[in-house]
């Protein structure tokens, strides 16, 4: 393997493009931490409704509104149809543009997407037929959720 060293002086700055300024980016990691119970699944869940209704961020300083996205969810513990399902629901979500990866059984097929982020790794979207151009948030069963856009927002 090689290592490709880069001097900061070639490093052009660029401002950061958010998601919610200053808590979620585009494109960046965006940690979610908390003791169970703290409410880590009711607040990305809240998020993934204002994503998919298009209602802007609580505070949002942008006058437009945004238009809906579609929104990809991961779960390894909770169960999709007595729990998750229902909390969405309950926030107001627009289920149609809530897509899950559930990791809660066995895969017989899979199809991947790799979404490299430096170097913590991939992530394999499986039985998806084709990922939409949008932004994608993904919460692991750690704890943290993942800010993605596969397009570049306008600052």
């Amino acid at each position: 393997m090689k290592v490709k060293l880069i001097t900061m002086s070639d490093v052009k700055t660029t401002p950061v493009n958010w998601l919610w300024d200053p808590y979620i980016p585009y494109g960046k990691i965006t940690p979610v931490q908390g003791d169970p119970g703290d409410g880590k699944t009711t607040f990305v869940l809240a998020v993934a409704s204002l994503l998919t209704n298009g209602n802007p961020m609580p505070e949002s300083k942008t006058t437009e509104p945004p238009s809906p996205v579609t929104v990809i969810y991961q779960t390894a513990e909770d169960g999709l149809a007595d729990t998750i399902k229902p909390r969405l629901e309950e926030v107001g979500a627009d289920c149609s543009r809530v897509l899950v990866i559930d990791e809660s059984k066995p895969r017989h097929h899979q199809q991947k997407v790799e979404i490299f982020y430096n170097c913590l790794g991939k992530i394999d979207i499986p039985d998806l037929a084709k990922i939409p151009q949008t932004e994608i948030l993904i919460p692991t069963r750690k704890g943290v959720a993942i800010s993605y856009s596969t397009t570049q927002k306008p600052a």
